[in-house]
């Protein structure tokens, strides 16, 4: 009894999960209990107590499912049965049995299977109670909201719906800009995201009702910016074939080219040996010729020799003074990097730059060493994570101090510039974030969204300040 009180607490809304504890322990008391054993902890903590009990058995009802088609029928149900308010808490949503048909996609037969399996006695996820007879009119319902609070898999199902939905929303807006010539059709990334959604939710007219009227307009955008990306592609591919085609011409124009001086060398051949015989004539004075060449080549080599020496000893030289300069270079490298402790990074920039440009072009002693200490002075200063989504935006503060991120998790966060550490984390946008950007003496943020809205910050606190929501659409953009 004491375990019961302290698991409850002092919400009222636990009441129904309690009530469904207790059921379970009397249940798995009955099937488990030992001889003369009363009801006890030991029951209680066997059906997950009161944090598992109801997950745990809607768990099990939901897999009782003999096909992947019921389970599937499941998810779509629950799906269309809640939705994720601005809190983040499920809300029910009672839908007719006709209409839950229609959005999951399922036969009635299947559907009124399912259904029944989470309204039986000993369930009652679900209602109408078990005793009342479905009708294409009934309106089906989740029995209570600890359901969506508690059964894990449930949660899961209302953020992949919540997710589905913006993507579609964000589409058929979209589509509906390009049906009035106002926007262009989709290019990747979005193209990509369009398409993975429309492939692994299978949407249908009646589920894109519920969130946006212009789902065949959105169905034909997609398709249309499909259908571009897919002649873009084709265009290419074409572009690279009679790239191909004229590489391979080239190719066979130079074989046939090569052909020509084959057999050109071979005339040529024929007719060198019929000048043999006139050649073996000035052969004699041709061996003259060549020994007076070869007397002029040993002393042309000789002269070359004698280069090469004195391009030796030069290089030598000059290899011993690049050495001493690396060691000076070293050595004042060093000293300066004994000064960078305490410093800021503008103060050992202008160090550094004083050796990136010296002011006497002959004592420029840059070379293997200064390449790693630039390295080690312009590499990533920070990498910023925390946001659980893409960062469509980010902005410096005047003063360089701080940064400000606005992503598609709905937040916007600050950081510490010099630090990377995130030090504010502004949430209250109901959508995707896709603009911020700070007043001239950076004091105050603003924040754009695609919920329609224009927050202002205190960057101090944290604080929102004002909202404006005039727009009727999404705000991509905000400046002061």
């Amino acid at each position: 009894m004491q375990r019961l009180l302290n698991d409850l607490g002092d919400d009222p809304d636990q009441l129904p999960i309690l009530q469904h504890a207790l059921m379970r322990t009397w249940d798995y008391w009955l099937q488990h209990r030992q001889e003369n054993e009363p009801l006890d902890l030991r029951h209680y903590a066997a059906i997950g107590t009161m944090s598992l009990a109801l997950s745990q058995h809607a768990d099990e009802v939901f897999e009782q499912a003999t096909s992947d088609e019921q389970q599937e029928a499941s998810r779509r149900m629950f799906q269309a049965l809640t939705e994720k308010g601005v809190d983040n808490r499920g809300i029910r949503r009672p839908t007719r049995l006709s209409e839950l048909a229609e959005i999951s996609g399922a036969d009635k037969e299947t559907l009124i299977g399912v259904i029944d399996r989470f309204r039986k006695q000993g369930c009652t996820f679900l209602m109408p109670p078990e005793e009342v007879e479905l009708q294409p009119e009934t309106v089906i319902d989740i029995s209570h909201e600890s359901l969506m609070r508690v059964w894990q898999r449930l949660k899961q199902w209302v953020d992949e719906e919540a997710q589905s939905a913006r993507i579609y929303q964000r589409l058929a807006e979209t589509a509906r800009m390009w049906k009035d010539g106002k926007a262009g059709l989709y290019r990747d990334p979005d193209l990509t995201i369009g398409l993975n959604w429309q492939n692994e939710s299978k949407p249908n007219e009646a589920w894109a009702m519920r969130y946006h009227p212009d789902y065949p307009t959105a169905v034909e955008f997609l398709e249309q910016s499909e259908e571009a990306h897919r002649l873009e592609v084709a265009e290419a591919e074409a572009v690279r074939q009679r790239e191909l085609d004229q590489a391979k011409a080239r190719a066979e124009e130079q074989t046939r080219a090569a052909g020509k001086l084959r057999r050109l060398a071979a005339g040529l051949a024929v007719l060198m040996i019929a000048t043999g015989v006139m050649a073996y004539q000035a052969y004699q004075s041709r061996q003259e010729a060549l020994a007076q060449r070869q007397v002029a080549q040993d002393k042309e080599k000789e002269a070359l020799d004698q280069r090469q020496v004195a391009l030796a000893s030069k290089k030598e030289a000059l290899e011993q003074k690049d050495l001493a300069d690396r060691r000076l270079y070293i050595a004042e490298m060093t000293q300066v990097g004994q000064t960078w402790e305490g410093e800021d990074v503008s103060q050992v920039r202008q160090r550094i730059d004083a050796y990136r440009h010296p002011a006497d072009p002959a004592r420029d002693l840059r070379g293997f060493e200064w390449g790693y200490w630039d390295r080690l002075c312009n590499t990533d200063l920070r990498t910023l994570t925390g946001h659980k989504a893409v960062v469509m935006s980010v902005a410096f503060s005047p003063d360089g101090k701080r940064i400000a991120s606005g992503s598609w998790d709905g937040t916007v966060k600050l950081w510490d510039a010099s630090s990377g550490r995130e030090t504010a984390n502004l949430t209250g946008h109901e959508n995707d974030v896709w603009g911020v950007a700070f007043n001239p003496d950076g004091t105050r943020l603003a924040s754009a969204s695609w919920d329609g809205t224009v927050k202002l910050w205190d960057v101090a606190t944290g604080r929102e300040t004002a909202t404006f929501t005039e727009h009727t659409k999404g705000v991509r953009t905000v400046a002061f």
